[in-house]
């Protein structure tokens, strides 16, 4: 059997109380039953149904445990999707125990610092059992007019990292990582870091340790 858009899910018995041959109207009959059946117990339907939802989503793959991936049905692939790439990585670990998660992946297009939201959808412990997750990528949207580095070190303060720890991880000074902070809590209109963080892990408006650029600004180690 396979599905209306060609993917094959299995394989259809008929039995009968007759030897006779099916009809030619019968094989139609069946023909197209199997699709329709294929449809209905397609494994995938409840996963693109779930990664379609996310508001935007402009494409997604599936995740399997062995890191390939293939195409999530009714979405696109997108270049940071492929096989390999670090997002990937970043996504299998974001679902340590839950499942749902969303963060911010940088990515320059056309020499323009941007950012896409990634959603990470745990798939339910069913077949297929090789595949693991969805990940959907859409626009950024709205980031509170944070800088990429502010959602970095945001996504520090989300791990529950010091100051010494962010300043020690982009080669800055504490009193720098202090400035940044003081702009992050300004933002978000959150009187604390602790509700930062609760808040950029709830919108998924941080970026990930693992996507973080390597070095300073120019502007930053002169602070």
């Amino acid at each position: 059997m396979t599905t209306s858009d060609g993917r094959y899910i299995g394989i259809m018995a008929v039995y009968t109380d007759t030897a006779a041959h099916p009809t030619d109207g019968a094989r139609h009959l069946l023909g197209s039953l199997s699709t329709t059946m294929a449809d209905a117990l397609d494994p995938l339907r409840s996963i693109s149904a779930a990664g379609r939802l996310v508001r935007d989503a402009g494409a997604g793959v599936l995740l399997a445990r062995d890191g390939r991936t293939q195409a999530l049905p009714g979405l696109s692939d997108h270049a940071i999707l492929a096989r390999g790439s670090r997002l990937l990585d970043v996504a299998r670990r974001q679902l340590d125990g839950m499942a749902h998660a969303a963060f911010l992946c940088p990515y320059d297009a056309d020499g323009e610092d941007r950012h896409l939201r990634v959603t990470v959808l745990a798939c339910p412990d069913l077949p297929p059992a090789h595949v693991i997750a969805a990940v959907v990528v859409a626009p950024a949207g709205d980031l509170g007019r944070l800088t990429r580095r502010e959602l970095e070190v945001l996504g520090l303060v989300a791990e529950g990292c010091s100051n010494r720890r962010i300043a020690s991880a982009f080669q800055l000074t504490e009193r720098t990582v202090a400035t940044h902070l003081e702009h992050i809590l300004a933002k978000l209109d959150a009187p604390t870091r602790t509700l930062a963080a609760v808040y950029a892990l709830r919108r998924g408006l941080y970026i990930p340790r693992s996507l973080h650029r390597a070095a300073p600004h120019r502007n930053e180690r002169a602070r």
